[in-house]
């Protein structure tokens, strides 16, 4: 941890499900949301081990690193994580999308960095 090598880190994985009160139907809330929901529990256990990974190669202790996995908007996520823990530093990477894709899917980095909760840090993804 080059910047900060006695923080403590917490990494945040926010997903957002798309038009999700138009799902909540009884057909959706039975057998087949439980699957879905199963899957996607899997997918963030897989994708949050390998952030994992990537941290214990770059050097930082177990003991340093806290993990969440929210469902919500990616902005508000960050924002909850940032006042409960009492975040100095916001690191994001960002897709680097812009144009037509921007206007439709937003951008949080641009998001947090109107109202920033902390100081953020915009890095390209690794």
């Amino acid at each position: 941890m080059w910047i900060a090598p006695s923080a403590s880190l917490h990494l945040l994985h926010a997903y957002h499900v798309p038009f999700k009160g138009l799902l909540a139907g009884e057909e959706f809330a039975g057998g087949v949301a439980y699957r879905e929901r199963l899957e996607l529990e899997a997918f963030l256990k897989d994708e949050m081990e390998a952030l994992e990974q990537r941290a214990r190669q770059l050097g930082i202790a177990d003991v340093a690193l806290k993990r969440s996995i929210r469902e919500g908007e990616p902005t508000q996520a960050l924002r909850a994580v940032c006042e409960s823990e009492g975040a100095d530093l916001v690191v994001i990477a960002t897709h680097g999308r812009g144009g037509l894709s921007r206007a439709i899917w937003g951008s949080v980095a641009v998001d947090l960095l109107d109202d920033p909760p902390c100081d953020v840090l915009v890095i390209k993804p690794y």
